[in-house]
């Protein structure tokens, strides 16, 4: 049995909150669900769904996304009301002049989009993106602060 915490069968809090609406594995770390498991054809080739991690933390919740291939200037993050949508373009030119011999390795662009939690702060949303790996860092709001309400008399 893996250690990995994804194979838990207690679902997580975060990954009860955010939901993918991609058809990619259920298990992020699992070796038996490879990155390319939602591969589909589309415009100009492949489109896969990045393997996501999705962590409870205190202040929110942290999103980490594998994009391997992907430069920063390709990738792009996109809220729209509660949803989430993280794309990647991947440049084949590094097979430009050769013949695959043998080829294990997809080259193709990445799509993912998720809804999220109607109390995440989308004004702090942060991300981060380096050596392939986004980690968006998706904070809660702060409970409105209690306090009382005058009320106004009237005089008839």
């Amino acid at each position: 049995m893996s250690s990995c915490p994804c194979n838990s069968t207690e679902p997580s809090v975060a990954s009860a909150q955010v939901q993918s609406q991609s058809a990619a594995p259920s298990t992020c770390c699992s070796p038996a669900a490879p990155a390319n498991a939602a591969q589909t054809n589309a415009g100009t080739g492949r489109r896969f769904a990045p393997q996501v991690d999705l962590r409870e933390v205190p202040d929110g919740i942290e999103l980490v996304a594998n994009l391997p291939g992907v430069s920063e200037d390709r990738l792009e993050i996109l809220l729209d009301k509660h949803v989430l949508t993280i794309r990647g373009q991947v440049s084949g030119s590094a097979l430009e002049g050769a013949t695959p011999v043998y080829c294990e390795y997809g080259v193709g662009d990445y799509e993912r989009v998720f809804t999220l939690p109607t109390d995440i702060d989308q004004d702090r949303i942060q991300a981060h993106f380096a050596n392939g790996v986004l980690t968006l860092s998706l904070p809660r709001q702060t409970p409105p602060a209690v306090r009382r309400i005058a009320v106004a008399t009237t005089t008839r």
